[in-house]
């Protein structure tokens, strides 16, 4: 009935109402002809329809969320702007907005995309998407979820697949495809647009496949999707631009690994499977280090026409299992290959010619490899132009650097990169004639192509002529999720710059995204550049040059002003509660974020910066009421923002008392990626040797809470990140490890709300109350192994009380699962 009441909508030239009816066809009948047909009938209609309006994203969201819900053509215009890959915080405010709405196949596409660019990177929200995209019951998602299900094989892709494996697709009677057939009629021009598209797309790419070293292909089928919106064409180009280069310029370089960021792993479906490291070249996935699957089950997936795109492989273990590999004709684009520096491995590379153009090595303490042999002439390898060592734990092997100096190799090489290497082979390739590029890369995540994620850099030290010093350096970043340790950032570029050479280069240029940096920072920093050389460039302000100022610990600590710390010639305990239960709307004020979480803990029920829903209270910052706002809110109260923080000090005392606030009014204060609930031990200690760090240390040594709270890891520690440090307690025999950060409690999470979409203050929000309560403060990471991912261990935030001068804070525990 709904698709003849959806022809009769169109014959009367009533577009929203034929759509509204297709959409309960499609509900009744899950068919995926009608799923398409309401894709081109939004798309129509969305065109001539206003976009949604809100200057930021989650503006937009609140934006969508107070429209009415009956009109379908709205979901189209929410639709309209990119959604939901940005962030998973973002995704998790989408998937909230658009819950309360009908099932509609249009939510298939974006759910199915945000999956595929990152699905392991908040499991709480993958898994919202994936049950939503079940209670969707769109047999059009089932490949997608294939891919994910053969990379990741998490049990809701898994459980989601087979129950729409299962479905059953209910065809709609004769009459129903004709009055189908007439609708799409109606949209012919753009159904056959979409045909066409499809059928040029595919024309491109068999083109491709048919010549895949070519630039030329690659740069007119990037031309093509860029014409169509498509941010695949500008990965195209940009890496068209650079070729086997570092992007020219640092801007260039972050568009590269935000794009790559967002849709790595979609643009490397289907083969990603068997690789733990993504490589992209010329914007498309050119392989990387071999995963975990087994080299025998290789051969039968290499007609996969995405192999023939691949230009990298990578095996630092079984070495001769991946030359045997470069033998199959479906791999004659490989041109990079990376292995483990040993002997035998090393003989079989050089046994015959080999088209390389890039050799990476990982090189240990038992690499025994001869100045004269043949990899050092470069035998077999007469296209060879970069070579790549990596050393582990930056390990000092004198037999590298000898090997440096005297291969012969090396004075043909264009480009040598080094890998946590220390000082000595940094020298022992200055010394040499050949390379004009010498790359240092360092820190977590470097990866030997000179990007990566995690918290590292690349150092690149150029020199116009194939012979003498050195004379440029740009360090470049490369930087993901900084905010888990900020003080690793600079402590890894303190220790690549300590490397390099003295008294031969003249300028040093620093680029980063990072232009803001605390005072001792910055001065250890810049006095480090200007150690190197006399020319600096960096991204922040450079304090004046001083002679003999002895360099400043990296420790990190925050500074807080003064204004907003407990006063009490301002602040009495006489304040009128004037915020519990109130529905909240702040305006003007000048931190969103923190007289939000102030109202929170003071007991309102909600709090918004858009005029959105019904209010109480009107919290404002300036000195009269925003007009709008008295328009909409008549009967509201309204109060000056400078009346918040007497009445937060006069019931907030501390940060102790501050959580137990939030708690009392119904959030629960957890890691959101947690199962079960958390351990917190609140504590008032006296400052230690006038130092917010070593009151710290002393809390670890003498806690009983520390003491219960350690034992004995279960598995062998394999891993390692340099920053962690060692801590045993006397009589213990084996240690955790710390790790200093200014914000120790970015990853706990206040939230309230039973269901999928709880109303969230994030760690950086909680922590905004910290100039409040605190004169200076620090973080700690306190874990039962010395890595990120520990499967146990402490978030740890305090600072020095504003009132007292002793030294709060809390530790709540966390299990990573």
């Amino acid at each position: 009935m709904s698709i003849e009441q959806a022809r009769a909508a169109f014959d009367r030239a009533d577009p929203p109402t034929g759509l509204a009816h297709l959409l309960e066809a499609w509900r009744t009948l899950r068919l995926p002809r009608i799923a398409e047909l309401i894709q081109h009938v939004s798309d129509a209609l969305v065109a001539a329809a206003p976009p949604i309006e809100g200057k930021t994203d989650i503006a937009y969201v609140e934006a969508f969320e107070a429209l009415a819900p009956g009109d379908p053509v709205d979901l189209g215009r929410f639709l309209a702007r990119p959604w939901p890959c940005k962030s998973t915080h973002l995704a998790n405010l989408w998937l909230r907005a658009t819950s309360s709405r009908p099932d509609d196949p249009r939510l298939v596409a974006p759910i199915t995309r945000f999956l595929l660019a990152d699905p392991t990177a908040d499991n709480a929200v993958a898994s919202k998407a994936t049950r939503r995209l079940a209670a969707l019951g769109d047999v059009r998602a089932i490949p997608d979820l294939r891919a994910l299900v053969a990379r990741h094989g998490t049990r809701y892709f898994e459980a989601t697949l087979a129950e729409l494996e299962r479905r059953e697709v209910h065809e709609p009677a004769p009459n129903e495809v004709a009055d189908i057939a007439a609708i799409e009629a109606r949209y012919a021009a753009q159904i056959d647009e979409a045909r066409r598209a499809a059928e040029r797309r595919a024309q491109l790419f068999a083109a491709l496949l048919a010549d895949p070293l070519d630039p030329g292909l690659k740069r007119v089928y990037g031309d093509w999707l860029t014409g169509r919106g498509d941010p695949r064409g500008q990965l195209i180009a940009l890496q068209l631009a650079r070729g086997a280069d570092w992007p020219a310029t640092y801007a260039a370089d972050l568009a590269e690994r935000e794009l790559l960021r967002v849709h790595r792993m979609a643009w490397s479906d289907p083969i990603d499977r068997w690789f733990r490291s993504m490589e992209f070249v010329d914007g498309f996935f050119a392989g990387g280090m071999f995963g975990h699957h087994g080299f025998d089950e290789l051969p039968d997936a290499l007609d996969e026409p995405a192999w023939r795109f691949v230009r990298t492989l990578e095996e630092y273990q079984d070495g001769d299992e991946l030359l045997a590999l470069l033998d199959d004709p479906r791999l004659a684009g490989v041109r990079t290959v990376g292995l483990l520096a040993d002997a035998a491995t090393l003989e079989l590379l050089v046994d015959r010619p080999r088209a390389l153009t890039e050799l990476r090595l990982y090189w240990t303490g038992d690499t025994d490899v001869a100045i004269d042999g043949p990899l050092a002439r470069g035998t077999n390898l007469p296209g060879l132009r970069t070579l790549a060592i990596d050393v582990d734990h930056y390990r000092s092997l004198p037999a590298l650097a000898a090997w440096l100096r005297g291969a012969p190799v090396i004075e043909r090489l264009d480009r040598i990169a080094l890998c946590n290497v220390q000082a000595d082979e940094i020298a022992a390739v200055a010394s040499r004639r050949g390379p004009r590029v010498l790359d240092i890369i360092a820190g977590d995540g470097g990866e030997l192509a000179g990007s990566g994620s995690g918290i590292g850099w690349t150092i690149r030290l150029t020199r116009e002529r194939d012979a003498g010093p050195f004379r440029s350096a740009v360090a470049r970043d490369h930087v993901e999720h900084l905010w888990r340790e900020p003080a690793r950032w600079g402590e890894t570029l303190v220790e690549a710059l300590a490397r390099l050479p003295r008294g031969t280069l003249a300028d040093l240029r620093i680029e980063s995204s990072i232009e803001r940096l605390k005072l001792p920072i910055r001065e250890q920093l810049t006095a480090l550049a200007r150690e190197i050389a006399p020319a600096i460039v960096v991204p922040w302000e450079q304090p004046e040059a001083q002679a003999e100022t002895p360099a400043r610990p990296m420790l990190p600590v925050q500074q807080h002003p003064t204004r907003l710390h407990f006063d009490p010639t301002r602040h009495t305990s006489a304040v009128a509660d004037f915020v519990a239960d109130k529905s909240v709307y702040l305006a003007d004020v000048d931190d969103y974020d923190m007289y939000r979480s102030l109202l929170y803990a003071l007991g309102a029920k909600s709090v918004a910066n858009e005029m959105t829903a019904p209010v109480d209270l009107i919290v404002h910052g300036k000195a009269a009421p925003p007009q709008k706002a008295r328009a909409k809110y008549p009967e509201g109260e309204f109060v000056r923002a400078d009346a918040v923080l007497p009445l937060f000090h006069s019931k907030v005392k501390s940060f102790a008392e501050f959580v137990r606030a939030l708690q009392a009014h119904g959030f629960r204060v957890r890691n959101p990626s947690d199962e079960g609930d958390p351990d917190f031990d609140f504590f008032e200690l006296q400052l230690v040797d006038d130092s917010l760090h070593a009151t710290l240390l002393r809390y670890l040594e003498t806690s009983s809470f520390i003491s219960g709270f350690m034992h004995k890891q279960g598995f062998p520690i394999d891993e390692r990140a340099e920053a962690f440090i060692d801590f045993t307690l006397p009589g213990r025999d084996y240690s955790w490890y710390y790790l200093w950060t200014t914000d120790g409690w970015a990853r706990v999470y206040a939230q309230r709300g039973e269901d999928d979409f709880p109303l969230e203050i994030k760690g950086s929000q909680l922590l905004r109350v910290a100039p409040i309560l605190w004169t200076q403060s620090t973080g700690m990471y306190f874990y039962e192994y010395p890595e990120s991912e520990s499967v146990d261990g402490l978030f740890i935030q305090a600072g020095i009380d504003a009132r007292t001068g002793k030294v709060t804070g809390a530790a709540i525990s966390r299990s990573w699962t």
